[in-house]
């Protein structure tokens, strides 16, 4: 275009709605295929979402003295999650989140069976949180 001018492209008003190329437009495109990916970072955040029944009060400590230790430690390498004393401190943080194993099962189903179990299959602690939230059922 040697006349300086620019051409907008208007890809129409169905699914795509109006998308324009050209004149310094913006564009954004956000795909969802399914379920989101479950990682470690996601699957304690949803963790965290779902302990919102608890009172305000206790809300942060219950958050601080058990989530975040877990998140921890699923994110230490392999053979010092695998270790006596770091399975034995999970273990003791599991059976706190016990009563609240309906509502965390719920929340991390969302990242879909398979994503979660290839997740839990390379990580001890998640492997155990997991194991937790589905043996007690709400």
């Amino acid at each position: 275009m040697s006349d300086g001018k620019t051409t907008n492209i208007n890809i129409g008003g169905g699914t795509i709605g109006g998308l324009q190329i050209g004149d310094g437009n913006t564009q954004s495109n956000t795909q969802h295929f399914g379920k989101p990916e479950a990682t470690i970072p996601a699957v304690f955040d949803a963790v965290k979402e779902s302990l919102q029944e608890l009172p305000e009060a206790g809300r942060d400590e219950f958050v601080n003295e058990v989530v975040e230790p877990l998140r921890l430690m699923a994110n230490l390498p392999i053979a010092q999650q695998q270790e006596r004393t770091t399975l034995e401190k999970a273990q003791a943080l599991f059976e706190r989140l016990s009563p609240f194993a309906p509502t965390i099962n719920k929340a991390v189903l969302a990242f879909g069976e398979a994503s979660l179990s290839a997740l839990a299959s390379n990580n001890p602690i998640v492997s155990g949180l997991l194991a937790t939230v589905k043996a007690i059922k709400g």
